[in-house]
């Protein structure tokens, strides 16, 4: 395994526990779990520098070494492998770096999230609330994914300049409230609300026919070209926005099945 891809994919694996952690702490889906008001959690390493922020019913997943103001708490990694390998399921002992009274309750409430991502993700999904869930999390990983890519990989970074700023939506029919949109500014990707949720005015779409037909993609199990071909996947507006999004949803794919730090 390329060792050179260790600091892409350590900074990959957390942005993703970080995330759809966050979307289940913000949506109220952690049973059991401590109440603490707005709060962040910080990971760091040599090459990681990523920051979940939970404030109520939202939460943002955002790279940079500035630390935001208010209660939170660091996990801070000696090593880039460190930190791939915990979040890959394997071994990684962290040095928590406490910013507020009870850095506990963060710590708590993250592993309780990341407890009940696991089991939503590794569910074969038969019941249409358990299908609804799970593809909600796919959504927000591939989005989450695509725009850590897109922002730190060098092997892809000739086609994220290809990508034109504004806002691309990724959503589902008659489930507009379970969409993200992915948008460039400035040469940096982030992730932002769907358009149920957000008034930017998307300048490409990315639609799914239904939450089956987005679950069998973002799984694997069904290819978008033949959704297409069938109507089940359409691309609406600047379609070379979508285009060149491509080689990074490649690139996140390669990524994403390689295993361990080694």
């Amino acid at each position: 395994m390329p060792r050179d891809t260790i600091p892409i994919r350590a900074r990959l694996r957390a942005a993703l526990a970080l995330a759809l952690s966050g979307q289940l702490i913000a949506a109220g889906r952690v049973d059991g779990a401590p109440r603490i008001g707005p709060f962040y959690l910080t990971v760091r390493s040599p090459s990681v520098g990523t920051t979940l922020r939970v404030d109520g019913t939202r939460s943002r997943v955002y790279h940079g070494r500035t630390l935001p103001r208010g209660a939170g708490l660091v996990l801070r990694f000696l090593s880039d492998a460190a930190c791939l390998s915990l979040f890959s399921g394997g071994v990684g002992t962290p040095i928590p770096v406490p910013r507020t009274l009870h850095p506990g309750r963060i710590l708590s409430l993250f592993r309780t999230a990341s407890g009940h991502v696991a089991r939503i993700m590794g569910n074969a999904a038969t019941s249409p609330e358990q299908l609804v869930e799970k593809t909600a999390l796919l959504l927000r990983a591939t989005a989450e994914g695509i725009c850590t890519v897109g922002n730190g990989d060098n092997a892809v970074a000739a086609w994220a300049r290809r990508v034109e700023p504004g806002a691309i939506s990724i959503d589902i029919e008659n489930a507009l409230q379970m969409g993200v949109s992915i948008t460039s500014r400035d040469g940096v990707f982030s992730v932002a609300p769907g358009l149920s949720e957000s008034s930017v005015v998307p300048r490409a779409r990315l639609r799914f026919a239904g939450v089956e037909t987005a679950h069998s993609i973002l799984t694997g199990t069904a290819r978008a070209g033949d959704a297409v071909a069938r109507g089940d996947l359409s691309l609406r507006g600047r379609i070379p926005m979508i285009r060149n999004l491509f080689p990074l949803m490649d690139r996140l794919g390669d990524l994403m099945r390689m295993e361990g730090p080694a």
